[in-house]
Formats: C-alpha cells, structure tokens, sequence
C-alpha cells in the first residue's frame, strides 16, 4: 500500500493489531478514502517459502480478519446511517469465513446431506418391504385366504 505521508502519520498511531493492512483499511474506508490499484507501480513483497511459515502466516490472517471484524462491527450501524456503502461492504467481506474453511464446509455439509439422503431412502425401502411383509401376513391370515392367496400369488 502506498499513503500520503501526512496522513499515514498522523493514523498509524491509531494502530493497536498484528493486523495493521486491516486495521489501516478500516481508516481508510471510515474517513471514506478511496483506494485504486496501479499496474505501473511495482510490488515488493517478501514471500516465505517454507512450509511452516506458511500455515503460521495463514493462522495470523485469520485471526487478523475475525480481531479486525470483531472491532469494526460496532461501526457498521453508523456507516449504515452516514450511508457508508464501502465500510458496510467490507465488514460483510471479512464475516464471510476464508476461502478453505468454506470449501471444507461445502465438502462437509455435501457427504453430511449424502448420507442423510442414503439413510432416508433405506428407511423407506425396508419400511416398504414391512409394509409389503405384513399385507402377506394379512392375507394369509384372513378368513378367506385361499382366494387371497391365490390372487396375490397371481398378481405378484
């Protein structure tokens, strides 16, 4: 990120996190600055390559997003009356949970609803053959069965 040096100083006081990225896009968006991406600029940006680092670093991120809306969300009532379009956005943003939580909970809730539908379907199967099961008894067991059982035995 690149800032006015005056107002960078003036707000990286107000930073209390690990989060600071978060924390600095809050202000921004509060104080309704705008932020663009500009393609001609180059991004230096340190990338750890062990395996270690990274989860560690992926832990930080997420705790950073649920600390930063946990402190942001008392704010959104009063972007919701100022009309505060891009603050209300964000805040929803950051309560989406990260992208892998989402898929494994998509995975989940697909084998969870895959086994409920399997179960359901077995129930009804073997409630049929129940059902099938003591209409025979019935039958048999009637006063008339002769007739019944030869129908049945027919019809079958």
């Amino acid at each position: 990120m690149a800032f006015e040096a005056d107002w960078f100083r003036q707000n990286v006081r107000l930073l209390e996190t690990a989060g600071e990225d978060k924390e600095l896009e809050v202000l921004l968006l509060q104080q309704r600055i705008h932020t663009t991406y500009l393609p001609e600029i180059p991004i230096y940006d340190e990338k750890t390559q062990k395996e270690e680092a990274i989860s560690n670093q992926r832990k930080r991120w997420i705790a950073a997003q649920f600390g930063i809306l946990r402190s942001s969300f008392s704010g959104l009532q009063k972007a919701i009356r100022q009309g505060n379009i891009d603050y209300c956005d964000k805040i929803i943003q950051w309560m989406l949970p990260p992208r892998l939580i989402q898929m494994a909970g998509v995975f989940g809730l697909t084998f969870i609803f895959t086994a409920i539908g399997i179960l359901v379907k077995s129930e009804r199967r073997f409630r049929k053959r129940m059902d099938d099961s003591h209409k025979m008894v019935d039958i048999i067991h009637s006063p008339d069965s002769s007739d019944d059982i030869a129908h049945t035995r027919k019809s079958a």
